[in-house]
């Protein structure tokens, strides 16, 4: 690998994408049965229409259902990106937003990163009193569409929250596909003596995560 001799290079979790090489219907026939129903349920009952925009969807309003996701799974503090992030995010990375709308009212929504060739599902959330109507399901089942009819060549939806290859979140991505990838994270310390320092001090600070965050680099962060 490119940076096995300038860093550590650490197996973190798998991933799941999606190769856009079939007829759309065709994708669409292999995703789980139940999800299938899910998104037509959802635009055939329930109504859900989704948006795509960039830079004049209402951040505030993604930013606020982001938060409320991240409240209902009891993310990590380490994982709350704050609104400027948003901000900066969609006005200097090349990115699309998917929005799902029940009449007027945004339930969720989904940032992808794109490229030339590969879209990638980056930031999302969706309120809580909207789960029902599967919003999930329907964004990305857009977003593989959108990728799709624009000629990309794979869709990747990140992995779950940990390396545990039960994780719910993870789970759930594999409905769409179960075409797995490696994700590895690089890591170098430059001054072993200062973070040494610092991880002592953080450790003595707060000895109870001591040992969930021992293999984290920056441990000290969370």
């Amino acid at each position: 690998m490119f940076s096995d001799n300038f860093s550590d290079v650490i197996y973190d979790r798998k991933t799941i994408y999606l190769d856009l090489n079939n007829p759309i219907d065709e994708i669409f026939g292999n995703f789980q049965r139940t999800t299938r129903k899910q998104i037509k349920r959802g635009i055939g009952k329930h109504n859900v229409r989704i948006e795509i925009g960039r830079s004049d969807c209402n951040i505030s309003k993604i930013y606020s259902i982001y938060c409320e996701s991240m409240d209902r799974v009891n993310s990590t503090g380490y994982l709350y990106f704050n609104e400027n992030y948003f901000k900066e995010l969609l006005a200097s990375v090349p990115s699309l937003v998917f929005s799902a709308f029940i009449k007027d009212e945004m339930i969720a929504s989904i940032i992808c990163i794109t490229g030339k060739q590969y879209m990638h599902g980056h930031l999302g959330g969706a309120k809580t009193n909207s789960l029902a109507f599967s919003p999930y399901s329907l964004l990305y089942y857009e977003i593989i569409k959108h990728a799709f009819e624009n000629n990309y060549k794979k869709v990747h939806f990140g992995g779950g929250n940990g390396p545990d290859p039960e994780d719910p979140l993870l789970k759930f991505k594999m409905h769409f596909s179960d075409t797995m990838s490696d994700f590895f994270l690089g890591k170098k310390i430059y001054d072993q003596y200062i973070y040494d320092k610092v991880v002592n001090q953080w450790c003595a600070r707060y000895p109870e995560k001591a040992d969930a965050y021992k293999n984290y680099l920056l441990k000290y962060r969370y």
